[in-house]
């Protein structure tokens, strides 16, 4: 079983933030391998809470397609998601300074994706 609990990144409306969780299920599946296609089908969004949201998938094997086993090397599915996603965010304007875009990288180093 994976769960993946990400912070909604700043400056995201209602709207964005809704279709951003469910462009992260997308992402997610289309980098999933398959053979039978439940582990891609078992992706799901299980909560969205106004400042976090959880994707799980409780397929038993989940966890070791992603990080791997000693005979299997890691498929790194929520890694290869997370580094194509960070195209939808919208770039944060700062008070003063040049746009910085934020939100995955921050949320990559918290989930120990580099």
């Amino acid at each position: 079983m994976i769960n993946l609990d990400f912070p909604r990144p700043k400056g995201m409306t209602d709207a964005q933030w809704a279709e951003y969780s469910k462009k992260m299920i997308s992402v997610l599946r289309s980098v999933t391998p398959v053979k039978t296609g439940r582990l891609r089908a078992g992706w799901e969004l299980t909560e969205l809470f106004p400042h976090e949201a959880t994707i799980t998938n409780s397929v038993p094997y989940a966890e070791y397609v992603n990080d791997g086993t000693p005979r299997m090397g890691p498929r790194n599915m929520t890694g290869k998601a997370l580094r194509q996603i960070t195209a939808f965010i919208p770039p944060q304007q700062p008070k003063s300074g040049n746009i910085v875009q934020r939100g995955m990288r921050s949320l990559a180093d918290i989930m120990g994706f580099k």
